[in-house]
């Protein structure tokens, strides 16, 4: 479904697309923005702006995030969950499909994670030195993403939704754009539960 261009256009979008990142890239920052927006709008009982922005951050993290990114999964998550509100079966399941595919991938992203302000892909000094998170680090890390898939497997099966989410990604998200905040965000971003 097309999202309505015009008044339904998102400000944080534009200021994206014109402020400067710190950190993080204008797809970051954006997607970042759509899924805040749009839980914040869930929660408070808003029925009409969610879907729309969900489908804009499913855009942006279907064009500009890796595959296995948990960013990717968690807006799967939502759209697949705004579809079957809708009454659109068959499109939302391949959705859940996709997003539990997309978790079942996020071993390889984390351990790709860097610890700071660094992002994935950009080694300054080629693969082999590329500081990843030590074993236990990542572990904890991989306990994440698993939260992820049972979030989207609770929405999926039972229609279950977070607790938590939006609210835990406020009071705790990491001021700069890093590697966690990027984890944190597909995590606790996914829908949560309005009551």
């Amino acid at each position: 479904m097309p999202v309505p261009e015009g008044r339904f256009a998102s400000v944080s979008e534009s200021a994206a697309r014109h402020a400067p990142p710190v950190g993080g890239t204008a797809a970051d920052l954006a997607w970042e923005r759509h899924l805040e927006q749009a839980a914040i709008a869930f929660l408070a009982g808003d029925g009409i702006m969610p879907p729309l922005l969900w489908a804009r951050g499913l855009d942006i993290a279907e064009r500009h995030f890796t595959s296995g990114d948990p960013r990717l999964a968690c807006s799967l998550t939502n759209r697949a969950f705004a579809l079957r509100r809708q009454g659109e079966r068959f499109e939302s399941n391949k959705m859940f499909k996709d997003a539990r595919a997309t978790w079942s991938e996020t071993w390889r992203w984390v351990r790709l994670m860097t610890p700071g302000g660094a992002s994935l892909g950009c080694p300054a000094g080629g693969a082999e030195s590329l500081p990843v998170y030590d074993h236990p680090t990542q572990e904890v890390l991989f306990a994440l993403a698993a939260q992820g898939l049972a979030a989207t497997d609770a929405i999926e099966g039972y229609d279950r939704l977070p607790t938590q989410g939006v609210r835990l990604w406020l009071d705790m998200k990491p001021t700069v754009f890093s590697d966690l905040r990027r984890l944190l965000g597909g995590v606790l971003l996914i829908v949560s539960n309005p009551r």
